[in-house]
């Protein structure tokens, strides 16, 4: 019993660094992925981050955008067939 006890934790810690490096698979963003989100959080109202309000701004205007976003795929059926691809 003892010895399950230990080969599971020591499974456990050589796993966790593995699995504590996961990345998405997509990989890194581009800089042209980055100025686009930057553009399409600009037309939805989103400027230049204030300090005081930094968090509340950027998840209020990522709102709006996903909300934009999903509107768009669901009323044009351009996007829809675009994305279904």
């Amino acid at each position: 019993m003892k010895l399950i006890v230990k080969a599971l934790a020591v499974t456990l810690a050589l796993l966790s660094p593995a699995l504590s490096f996961a990345q998405s698979a997509s990989g890194p963003l581009t800089r042209a992925q980055v100025q686009n989100e930057q553009a399409r959080l600009e037309q939805v109202g989103y400027y230049r981050p204030s300090k005081q309000n930094y968090p509340d701004d950027i998840q209020s205007a990522e709102a709006k955008l996903a909300t934009l976003t999903t509107v768009t795929k669901a009323t044009d059926p351009a996007v829809s067939a675009q994305n279904s691809r």
